[in-house]
């Protein structure tokens, strides 16, 4: 992530584990296939996707150019899950 522009607020929502935060319903990024990362953060970017609320994901992923994207969806693919299995 980069502070300055915002990608450290990815585990806000995503957890620091990218294993998601229970209260919240997003997507657990841990172990996660980088190209699937990838692809979903340039339909946000793209406007292709927009099942984000209140647009945060759009105004996030708005601040990082492609190689912070990658580097974000590679990152995410080596975390290790801490939480159980949501029920």
């Amino acid at each position: 992530g980069n502070a300055d522009t915002g990608q450290a607020a990815c585990f806000v929502c995503h957890g620091k584990n990218g294993d998601a935060l229970v209260d919240l319903d997003v997507p657990i990024l841990a172990n996660q296939h980088p190209q699937y990362l990838i692809s979903t953060l340039k339909e946000f970017k793209n406007r292709k996707r927009t099942n984000d609320n209140e647009r945060v994901m759009r105004r996030i992923v708005d601040t990082m150019s492609a190689e912070e994207i990658e580097a974000v969806a590679y990152y995410s693919s080596y975390l290790v899950p801490t939480l159980e299995e949501k029920k």
